[in-house]
């Protein structure tokens, strides 16, 4: 019996969390990831529980609170999605591919108080044959990390894609919300990436 309770408590101790933690020094992290309806859903929720105050002083103060939140919301969120590809045009080197939109098209109401439009224009470095051998009648999906850009800040890398554009119809004198974009995703083709941008270091 005392044999027992003996190797029960060595297990408990090598197969607890704190234990795993201590083997391996490094704590797992989880990934936020969303679809596109998932992403739309969720500005529209967050839109509605940020609503702007009465008076302009209000108005300022909470559309600074909400941009703060978007920030902390969706930030190297993960989003992923999959669109038709409608044309490819190709140009010194580089296909510029376009495609559907992710988001279907709907009416601004209370309860969807922000619009959102894709923006999305994906650059890709190949050849013109290349281009030219990609199939328009199929998908390509997408895959990438989120980052919410404010009006007022236009700088982006280069590598960058633009992703969605945001306004809001809360607050009346604002022609943008700003946009999101992703300077690291992956392009994938028939299970194949096409392109895949990283950060640099």
């Amino acid at each position: 019996m005392v044999l027992r309770i003996l190797l029960a408590a060595c297990l408990h101790a090598i197969l607890s969390p704190a234990a795993v933690l201590a083997n391996d020094d490094v704590e797992p992290t989880s990934e936020r990831s969303v679809s596109a309806e998932q992403f739309v859903k969720q500005m529209q929720l967050l839109a509605r529980g940020n609503p702007p105050g009465r008076t302009s002083f209000d108005k300022e103060g909470s559309l600074a609170s909400l941009k703060k939140t978007i920030h902390d919301e969706f930030d190297g969120t993960i989003i992923e999605f999959e669109v038709w590809i409608s044309s490819v045009k190709w140009n010194s080197g580089t296909a510029t591919i376009f495609t559907s939109s992710p988001i279907p098209r709907y009416k601004v109401t209370k309860r969807s108080p922000f619009t959102i439009r894709a923006t999305m224009l994906f650059k890709v470095p190949m050849s013109r044959s290349e281009a030219a051998a990609i199939d328009t009648r199929k998908p390509i999906a997408f895959r990438g990390e989120l980052a919410y850009k404010e009006p007022i800040d236009v700088a982006r890398s280069p590598q960058s894609t633009p992703l969605f554009s945001l306004r809001s119809d809360h607050y009346r004198y604002v022609l943008s919300l700003g946009s999101f974009i992703s300077a690291s995703y992956t392009l994938t083709i028939d299970d194949e990436a096409v392109l895949e941008v990283k950060p640099d270091p």
